[in-house]
């Protein structure tokens, strides 16, 4: 005899749970009398005006028992005298037992709690319940991994966007004594390249490329760390400080798992003179009159994040008005066509020597017309990023200046 609960019902949705909690993703809170007769919901599911993929099964007390999912139920029912033989019985007998988990849990403990059911892509309904254990509604696999999905890309969605705020898709500095442009394209949208320059006294500049491993989010957690680090370090202390500085940093949270290679460059505006700390990043090369000259760094100098302590060694290098430097990562130079070919360095080489008297900013444009013309329709392998940095030739700049009338 039914005394509490109706033979067919809907429990309300509460809106004031927490946000993240596993009762935000009720999909249905429909729910049937274990003693209900099967055509009785047969009817319920053949009249209702919305889809109602399961429902579920409670007692007087309004206690979960089980689930009945609609397609299964119609598949029982289609057997021969499927209908005839089950339609008086009460929907107890075809109710599937599933597990039932407090509306209050949070999202992420309960997919912790469903990994594999996730991963086999099942599609089963779950049963939810308050403090007191009545019925509060039911998810599916389904639900679970729409929520997860969307929350994300909602995630990969906010690092990209706080990203291209650290790492500029274009960058371009001119000035008398420098002149810089840099270009960064991420192959998920986020990823582990960076590059930056930050002028740090009246005639210093630090530059820097760096290439983190692997891709996506991970990768970017790091980016925005060396963004931080760069941004607050007090370079007066020296660009070995600051490597050593950034490796401590890196290391100690992540402990080996994630490294990165990178060029750090100090400039001086004054004297031209550049120091150069090449970590295992390995390619840097110097366009100085019409040829190509190969960088050599200390063979010492491990990758940042790798060990917990570095040494690292610093060269030196005396511009010469004309000269251009070029930083790349493994992202151009390994980008693969569709034809499985690799992007050629003697490619890069030959625009940087054709076309060097011309600004940095159409010398990054050549370069990377040229790259998306190797590269056609080919996914990027990696993220693609690369820095051209000029020391100018002295110019004396004129113009013909037109009066304004003044009434």
């Amino acid at each position: 005899m039914i005394t509490t609960v109706e033979k067919i019902g809907r429990i309300r949705i509460h809106t004031n749970l927490p946000s993240q909690s596993i009762g935000k993703i009720v999909s249905s809170g429909m729910y049937v009398h274990e003693d209900t007769p099967i055509e009785d919901l047969l009817t319920l599911f053949q009249d209702s005006k919305e889809e109602i993929p399961a429902i579920g099964v409670v007692n007087n007390e309004l206690r979960g028992k089980g689930a009945i999912v609609r397609k299964e139920l119609v598949t029982l029912l289609s057997r021969p005298f499927g209908r005839e033989v089950m339609k008086k019985r009460p929907v107890k007998k075809v109710a599937s037992e599933t597990r039932s988990f407090l509306q209050n849990l949070h999202i992420f403990s309960v997919s912790d709690d469903l990994d594999k059911a996730i991963k086999e892509g099942s599609d089963e309904f779950f049963l939810l319940h308050d403090r007191d254990g009545r019925f509060q509604g039911l998810f599916s696999t389904q639900d679970l991994m729409i929520y997860l999905s969307n929350l994300t890309q909602e995630d990969i969605t906010l690092a990209h966007n706080l990203q291209t705020r650290m790492v500029k898709e274009r960058l371009s500095v001119l000035t008398a004594d420098i002149e810089v442009a840099g270009s960064a394209n991420t192959a998920k949208g986020v990823g582990g390249d960076f590059y930056s320059v930050k002028k740090i006294t009246a005639k210093d500049w630090i530059l820097s490329l760096c290439d983190v491993s692997g891709k996506g989010v991970a990768a970017s957690i790091i980016t925005a760390m060396l963004y931080g680090i760069i941004e607050t370090f007090e370079f007066r202390r020296g660009l070995t400080e600051f490597v050593k500085r950034l490796n401590h940093s890196v290391f100690s949270t992540f402990n080996a798992e994630k490294f990165l290679t990178g060029v750090f460059l100090l400039f001086d505006e004054s004297n031209s003179k550049i120091k150069i700390l090449d970590m295992g990043h390995s390619f840097v090369t110097l366009l100085r009159d019409g040829r190509i000259r190969s960088i050599e760094s200390s063979e010492k100098n491990l990758p940042v994040g790798i060990t917990p302590d570095l040494d690292p060694g610093v060269i030196g290098l005396t511009l010469k008005r004309g000269d251009i430097m070029v930083l790349v990562t493994d992202g151009l130079t390994e980008q693969q066509n569709e034809s499985g070919e690799e992007y050629p360095i003697k490619r890069l080489y030959h625009i940087l020597t054709e076309y060097s008297q011309e600004s940095l900013e159409e010398l990054r444009e050549r370069i990377l017309d040229d790259f998306h013309s190797f590269k056609e329709d080919a996914p990027y392998h990696d993220d693609v990023t690369f820095m051209l940095i000029r020391y100018p030739h002295e110019e004396v700049l004129e113009e013909d200046i037109e009066w304004e009338k003044i009434e």
